[in-house]
């Protein structure tokens, strides 16, 4: 199954450490819907306006590495635009 998931998505992430980071921020999404501030990961600011385009340097260097390499925000309850 993980060849197969990388094949068809062109994901270069182990399948299940990738799995485990889209379970928590998708935890994590579901806590945004009560009413309190978002946390962790949902709490940043965009990142990316494009796919693998960084918004600016400064952002890049502000972002924490350990997520830089699993995500990409490309739209983010944070960002002052919402």
């Amino acid at each position: 199954m993980p060849l197969l998931l990388s094949w068809t998505t062109g994901a270069s992430l182990d399948v299940g450490e990738a799995l485990h980071e889209y379970v928590d921020v998708s935890a994590g999404f579901l806590e945004t819907l009560k009413p309190r501030p978002a946390f962790g990961l949902l709490a940043e600011r965009l990142t990316h306006d494009s796919y693998q385009h960084w918004v600016s340097e400064k952002r890049k260097d502000s972002f924490p590495k350990n997520w830089a390499r699993l995500w990409e925000i490309h739209v983010s309850p944070a960002d002052e635009k919402h």
